[in-house]
């Protein structure tokens, strides 16, 4: 019986070859079953389509951010300003968001919550890129930073976290909202809100939204 040759350098990038090759074969018969596969695709394609979905809703998001604020510029440069909601601009700018979120919570029926919640950080990152971009607004080395660590947390949370799409019925839905944990919330979060409101400065939140 021949001894089997030794296998070379050749041998492995060939089969390396190979492999990336299946991986990358989206139609074409094959058994390759990698990230980057037809049979990877097919499983996955329902929750692509959700990652798609939240990508360009808070993509929308960001624009719209954008507007209101250049809306809010226009009018802080005018003589005789008018109330905002009276701007135009303003309203498109509430309409475009109001697509995004529908975008987004649409993603919600085609990926886990797991996926499609992490990816809201793309809104704050990208209406920062859009203001320096389009209002003309400086990136400090914080932001940079902001950003890099909302993308690895992100980067985390999608990988590691479970992936498991849980039905959930009306019924439930109506048992969460009045159960204490959700009430407990609600009320923390509504002290936030008087606590600002009776403690922030009005002419501080006028100069943030002119900066």
């Amino acid at each position: 019986m021949a001894a089997l040759a030794p296998a070379g350098p050749g041998d492995a990038a060939s089969a390396a070859l190979d492999e990336l090759s299946r991986n990358f074969t989206y139609w074409a018969p094959g058994t390759g079953n990698g990230s980057l596969s037809g049979a990877w695709y097919r499983r996955n394609q329902i929750h692509l389509l959700g990652v798609l979905l939240a990508i360009l809703g808070n993509l929308v998001i960001s624009i719209s951010l954008n507007i209101q604020k250049y809306s809010h510029l226009q009018l802080a440069q005018q003589e005789h300003p008018k109330p905002y909601f009276k701007s135009v601009l303003w309203w498109g700018g509430v309409a475009l968001m109001a697509a995004g979120e529908t975008g987004n919570f649409a993603a919600y029926g085609f990926a886990p919550i797991t996926l499609i919640a992490p990816l809201g950080c793309m809104s704050v990152t990208g209406s920062a890129i859009i203001s320096v971009l389009f209002l003309k607004e400086n990136l400090r080395a914080a932001d940079l930073l902001g950003m890099a660590l909302a993308f690895a947390g992100t980067y985390l949370l999608v990988n590691f976290a479970p992936n498991v799409t849980q039905a959930i019925s009306a019924r439930a839905v109506q048992y969460f909202l009045v159960g204490w944990q959700f009430l407990i919330y609600v009320v923390r979060i509504l002290n936030v809100l008087l606590s600002l409101k009776l403690y922030l400065p009005d002419p501080w939140n006028m100069q943030a939204v002119e900066n």
